[in-house]
């Protein structure tokens, strides 16, 4: 059974029998390191060079994020930012491009955090200390009225 309403026009695609053929990546854009591993993955993973590409300007824009701003008018300031989409049909090798061309920063990351486990270890058993130290100060000033300065307990607390 039908219902009255209004009803839709037909869908009108957006193909035509003329298409203008986009214009390829200017990878000649690229500084040569960057020019250089997109167009070794592209040719690697048998992918048109947009997309390494497109990826590796997305690394360099992480990179650069909260190092640099941008000031279009006085008064106005905006952080550098690039966000992008990778868009193919299955199988069109996405995963394989995004892991080649991001393994630099995860590579980065592992190795720094390796460097900085001894630091955040210290701090870490530095703060549990003085977490304890701060509740015995403050569980002893309850029960024992005039045991301890309550700028004790301020300072233990602005130690922490």
């Amino acid at each position: 059974m039908k219902e009255d309403g209004p009803e839709f026009e037909p869908f009108v695609p957006f193909e035509s029998e003329e298409r203008t053929p986009l214009p390829s990546f200017p990878v000649d854009a690229l500084p040569s390191e960057l020019r250089n591993y997109v167009s070794a993955v592209a040719e690697s993973l048998q992918v048109p060079v947009d997309m390494p590409a497109v990826v590796g300007l997305s690394v360099i824009a992480l990179c650069v994020q909260g190092s640099f701003v941008i000031n279009p008018i006085p008064g106005w300031f905006e952080p550098l930012g690039l966000y992008t989409a990778t868009v193919a049909l299955p199988s069109e090798r996405k995963s394989p491009v995004m892991a080649a061309m991001t393994f630099p920063v995860y590579d980065f990351e592992r190795e720094e955090n390796q460097a900085r486990k001894p630091a955040l270890e210290e701090y870490t058993a530095k703060k549990d200390l003085l977490a304890r130290r701060v509740n015995s100060i403050t569980e002893k000033a309850a029960k024992e009225k005039g045991s301890v300065n309550f700028d004790d307990v301020i300072a233990a607390k602005q130690e922490l």
